[in-house]
Parts: C-alpha cells; structure tokens; sequence
C-alpha cells in the first residue's frame, strides 16, 4: 500500500512527469485541499494501478525531484513572514528557492523541508553543507561591514559609487583615470575585501582608512574630469559616452581613451544625434565664406541652398560631410570644393524641375528636347524629341544624380550638354504619344489633349 504526503504530492503535481500520470494526478488533487494520496484513495485505484504504483513510486518520485534545482538560498534578512509553500510551515526565517527545469515553476521551501528532498540538484548533504559555510560567511562579512562603516563614516557608499563607475555607461575615462581605477580597485582588493573575512578585532581600521582615501581622491579626480567632459567643446559628453558603448564599438572608444576628447581622428566616427546636428552648427562660418545657406539641420543630414542657384536645394549626408571638412573643425581649412560636396550630396524632389528648366535653356538641348511630363512620385521624367516626335522617359532620380555635377556651374558647356543628351538617349524607353498616355493610367494619370508643357506637367 501506498501512501503520498502533501509536500511529495504537490512537487509531483507541479512537475512535468505528472502529465504523464493523469490517473494518478487525478486521484491525489481530486477532492482534496491540498494534493495527497490516503490509504483510501489507494485502495479506490484499480488493481493494475495499485500494483503500479507499489512498485514503481519510488523512482516516479526520483525522477520528479530531478525536474527541480535549488537556484539559492534567501536568509530572509529583512524578517518577511515566508511560509513553505510545500508542507506550509509558517514564519519561517530561512528558505531555499528550487526551480522546476522544465516549466520554470519556482517554490519556497524551508530548510528543513528542503533536506527531505536529497534528488534535487544542489540538495545533496555536501552542497548543503557548502550552502551553510558561505551562509556564515556572508553573515561574517555583513558584520564587519557593519564595524568599517561605524568606525570609518561613509566607506560603504563610497565603494558603491566607485563600483558603479565601471558600469555606468555614460562615462569614458581617459586613460590617466582609467589606470588610476584601476589601481584604486586593486587596493580595494587588497586592503578592504580581505579585511572583511578576518575575525573582527583582528580588523585593521587604519587600512580602511587608507582605502577610503584613496577612493575619495579618485572620485574627486573623477568629478573634475566629468565636469570638463560637458563644458569643453569636443569634451566625451554623456550622450556620447552612451552612444559609444551601446555601439560595441571597442576601437573607438580606446581612441577617446587616449586623447580624453573627441579629436581630428574620431570626429567623424560618432554618430549619435544629438552630436551630428551640433557639429553642423560648427560649419557656420565655413558655410558663409563658402556662400553656402543652411536651411534646416535634422542630425543624419542638413539641407543647403548655393548662393549662386537659390533654386536649388540640396541635401548633405551629415557624417560623410564631417568626414569630408573635418580639418576645419582643426586645422581652420576653409576651402570646400564643389565636385566633392556635390558627391555625398543629393538634390531634393522640390528643386528637379527648376534642375530641368535650366537644361531647357541651353540652344543645344532645347533644339533637341523640350519636356513632355515629369512627377517625382512615379519618379519619371519625359522629353519630347522634336526630331522623331517620341517620347523619352528616364527614371528622374538618376537624371538629377547625372546632371547635379554640371548645374552649379556659372555656364554650361556644348561638351556638358552633349553629355546629358547622350544620357538621356542611352537611358531612355521611347513611346509614341498614345502609348505613353497609356503608360501614365497605369499610374491614375490622364493626360490633356492639348499639348502643352504647362498641362502636361503634373
């Protein structure tokens, strides 16, 4: 005859093995408060379950406490009312915290419930004995932790707020710093953590003393450092310390660590926002000795006007022009040249047709070609050749990133305009009028009968 007590039924039922025993979970949760098998409930199974159940229990049960691992041991330190949630025991003042492996199920047991369960992982008499050794030993560390603080006001937190410099992402240390931390959480090592597992009276409080000097010297060194990193102009600001470590980016940030600052060879490496768009605002005087005007300034890219083509605006890929003019932010080199600006730049939709409308006044290409229809949401461009009467459409993006290189300058030449016409040839699917008007209601376009440029412009 079998028998289940309360607590091996309730890790039985919260196990997974229990699934594969519905008759049996049945028979101990059925009717009861709280899950247990009674001689009653044995001698109401069927025989076959009976004989079961009497010889293989045993290693059901084994294999129901191998489910669970005991993840640690809670002291109750702060006195909680924790009752055992298998036997129910109440107040109790330390606990163990197991772990079902399979379904992450998680119990309180008491210690003395705990023992009664020796398959459980990290429950044998060896690991219990180790659980109680490091237990006197935390115990023996709070302690003298305890007699440090009274006899050395504030050692405690300070530790704390050294410890956390290391973790906090918002700090860069040069490497002056870097080493003194380094250095500073040595004789931490040395002369504080070991002092905390020796018997009390053998503590020597003047080593503490010494700790907490050299800890309130770096921290003062530190506060100094983190003060200059916000006021200077290319000092590591906190942004861009965070920036820098969430983008794991380990050869960088060594880089700052050298110099302390951001410099000629790391300025144009950070990408975080907030940097970008204040390092535009450092181009201000080179954009107006360059007869450059900025018009907007959103981080990743700032939009620009040439004095020479107020028509025309374009837009700047932020990090490639810091790139690009970065020995003016040091060196004070005040020339941009055009070809490369134009390069990492790109014409925005607004400023295409005014793009056309100076090709159209070119004798060249206008004896050629003048426009038939243009929208920069289907990205089409059309011309009419006035010698074959098609129509010749090119993908409009890529004619702007063509012409945008001859746009800007004070005149464009017949060699430039043969150039375009060229293009426009070689990149173009040709139509008759009819076709291309049914080309354009694949996009809801209908165009009007009468043949102007103006109506025909959508």
């Amino acid at each position: 005859m079998v028998s289940i007590k309360i607590k091996d039924a309730k890790l039985f039922v919260l196990s997974e093995i229990s699934k594969q025993y519905p008759w049996l979970t049945e028979k101990i949760t059925l009717n009861h408060r709280k899950p247990r098998l009674s001689s009653k409930d044995f001698k109401d199974l069927s025989l076959e379950h009976q004989n079961f159940l009497s010889n293989n229990w045993y290693d059901i049960f084994k294999l129901t406490q191998k489910e669970w691992k005991v993840r640690y041991i809670d002291e109750n330190y702060q006195h909680q009312k924790i009752d055992c949630e298998l036997c129910g025991q109440k107040d109790l003042d330390s606990i163990s915290v197991i772990e079902n492996i399979h379904n992450g199920i998680k119990l309180k047991v008491g210690s003395t419930c705990i023992k009664k369960f020796i398959d459980i992982e990290n429950n044998s008499i060896e690991d219990r004995k180790k659980y109680e050794k490091a237990k006197k030993e935390k115990e023996k560390i709070l302690l003298n932790k305890e007699y440090c603080e009274t006899n050395v006001n504030g050692i405690l937190q300070l530790i704390n707020d050294f410890n956390a410099v290391s973790k906090d992402k918002s700090i860069i240390l040069n490497n002056l710093l870097q080493n003194e931390y380094n250095k500073v959480n040595r004789i931490i090592d040395e002369d504080y953590n070991q002092q905390l597992t020796i018997a009390k009276n053998k503590i020597n409080i003047k080593k503490i003393e010494c700790v907490f000097s050299f800890i309130k010297d770096f921290m003062n060194k530190l506060n100094i450092y983190l003060k200059d990193c916000k006021e200077k102009e290319w000092g590591i600001k906190p942004e861009i310390a965070v920036w820098c470590h969430n983008s794991n980016n380990t050869q960088l940030i060594q880089s700052l660590q050298n110099f302390g600052e951001i410099n000629i060879y790391t300025v144009d490496k950070i990408y975080e926002p907030n940097y970008l768009k204040n390092t535009v605002l450092k181009f201000k005087e080179l954009f107006e000795l360059n007869n450059i005007i900025l018009n907007s300034n959103n981080s990743d890219s700032f939009n620009i006007t040439l004095k020479n083509r107020m028509d025309i605006s374009l837009k700047v890929n932020t990090v490639n022009f810091i790139e690009l003019k970065k020995d003016y932010l040091f060196e004070n080199n005040t020339d941009i040249n055009l070809n490369k600006l134009l390069n990492i730049s790109t014409i925005i939709k607004s400023s295409y047709f005014n793009v056309v409308n100076t090709l159209l006044q070119s004798k060249e290409f206008n004896r050629l070609f003048k426009i038939f229809f243009e929208d920069t949401g289907i990205n089409e461009l059309a011309f009419l050749n006035k010698n074959d009467n098609m129509i010749y459409t090119v993908n409009y993006k890529k004619f702007i990133q063509f012409v945008k290189y001859f746009i800007f300058e004070n005149k464009i030449t017949n060699f430039q305009i043969n150039q375009i016409i060229n293009f426009v040839k070689s990149n173009a699917i040709k139509y008759n009028k009819t076709d291309y008007a049914e080309h354009l209601l694949l996009y809801n376009i209908k165009l009007n009968k009468k043949e102007s440029v103006k109506n025909y412009i959508h």
